[in-house]
């Protein structure tokens, strides 16, 4: 028989099920005196009365119900009746046992509900990974825990002057592209060019290089993002990048939002491109970026002198994509000396002794970035991975006790289950109405 007409068959057999089962005890009943006719027409049973004939037609048929359970079987639609029938008598079951029902949904509601809550954080904070192209192949330039201005820093560092990731940048061995932001986002003052006498508001911005969201991978949903051509300072026009929540929020999800200026710190910023709902930077914590604006306009976000030149402080992270053909140790040694050669390059005729030997002990460490960065994840990614094993304990203590319950409960039913096996239930049906039983309060 063809796929399709094995498929038409078991279809019917479901949707059709009580006129075939009427036809099937049918057919039986003829079969059964059609042989009791036969019985009756034999010369040697002469005098046999109608009873009798049934009788013998019935023991020489055999089990009239195992006959239908093979006809069942054939149609292929035995399953779905024997699992309708489990659960049926599993349901009547647990209303017999209200206290035994209570005790075990609770136990497995408690059980279920603290590992479903735990890893729902744990998927957010520790797991999820940033909604761009290939996250896996994303490197961060150490943990990126830093936030602020500063200099002369040593050791494993994640700050990083801004010239110096421009040095990096030409002459990039290990890495398909690197980008860099800033390690704060600082908060400004926004108007809007195109509403007459519009209310002056605060948004939360980000200040990265041309190339950012490339290298993350990163599409918009509206227009376009940022290129390198729009971080070249004073050369290049002012736009802007918003997040979808502002796009919301401070121009009422318009649709025709691109090319409109607004005033970020009494500079216009042209709106180029809206990010969607899910895109909140690389920094996953509470109070992501409003905007996303070229590094290059610095002096003009931060109201304060160029952090971009020589001799620039310690400010920004960097990121990178990394290539296949060079692995995250190869990338990290490459880095280290680079950053190194940087350091004594930057002291120049200064450089103490003292100094260079906090030169020779710094680097930098590679490190995932498909998660982004969060400080909420370093601060409680142990507490968590703690709190978890501990409510998976608590879910193995309740299934354990489960068990013991439906042992106790499974051995004052011996009495039941002999009689079925007698009555010539397969042991396979018996397993699978236990089983069935077992499922059940999980399910509720």
């Amino acid at each position: 028989m063809s796929v399709g007409r094995r498929f038409g068959s078991w279809l019917k057999s479901i949707v059709r099920r009580e006129r075939l089962e009427s036809d099937m005890d049918a057919e039986l009943r003829f079969h059964i005196e059609q042989r009791a006719d036969d019985w009756m027409r034999d010369a040697d049973s002469k005098g046999m009365t109608r009873e009798e004939a049934l009788r013998r037609a019935r023991l020489e048929f055999g089990a009239v119900d195992k006959v239908k359970e093979e006809c069942r079987e054939a149609r292929g639609a035995s399953w779905v009746e024997s699992l309708t029938q489990d659960l049926r008598f599993g349901v009547r079951t647990m209303r017999r046992s209200p206290g035994f029902t209570a005790v075990a949904v609770l136990s497995l509601g408690l059980g279920i509900g603290a590992n479903t809550a735990i890893f729902t954080l744990i998927n957010d904070i520790l797991l999820k990974s940033l909604p761009v192209r290939d996250p896996q192949r994303l490197v961060t330039f150490g943990k990126e825990s830093g936030a602020g201005i500063v200099d002369g820093i040593s050791g494993s560092i994640d700050l990083f002057p801004y010239d110096f990731f421009k040095s990096l940048q030409a002459q990039d061995e290990a890495f398909q592209d690197i980008t860099a932001y800033s390690s704060f986002q600082p908060s400004a003052t926004v108007r809007r060019n195109d509403v007459p006498n519009s209310g002056v508001t605060t948004a939360v911005t980000h200040l990265v290089a041309g190339n950012f969201f490339d290298v993350l991978g990163a599409e918009p949903l509206m227009g376009r993002t940022l290129e390198p051509s729009d971080d070249n300072g004073a050369a290049s026009r002012p736009v802007a990048v918003i997040s979808y929540g502002y796009w919301q929020r401070g121009f009422g999800g318009q649709p025709d939002v691109l090319g409109k200026t607004m005033l970020v710190n009494s500079t216009g910023f042209t709106v180029i491109g809206v990010m969607p709902p899910k895109f909140y930077g690389v920094e996953l914590d509470d109070n992501p970026p409003d905007m996303w604006l070229p590094i290059g306009f610095q002096e003009q976000v931060m109201l304060m002198p160029s952090l971009l030149g020589p001799q620039g402080l310690y400010w920004t992270h960097m990121m990178g994509r990394a290539k296949p053909s060079v692995t995250r140790a190869q990338s990290q040694q490459w880095v280290g000396l680079k950053l190194r050669e940087y350091m004594t390059d930057r002291e120049g005729a200064d450089l103490t002794p003292e100094r260079k030997q906090e030169i020779a002990k710094s680097y930098i460490e590679m490190l995932p970035g498909a998660a982004g960065i969060s400080n909420t994840r370093q601060d409680y990614e142990q507490p968590l991975e703690i709190l978890m094993g501990v409510v998976v304990l608590v879910l193995m203590i309740a299934c354990a006790n489960l068990a013991n319950f439906l042992l106790a409960k499974a051995a004052s039913r011996e009495q039941e289950i002999a009689t079925r096996l007698a009555l010539g239930a397969g042991r396979a049906r018996v397993v699978r109405q236990m089983l069935t039983e077992t499922l059940l309060p999980g399910v509720t």
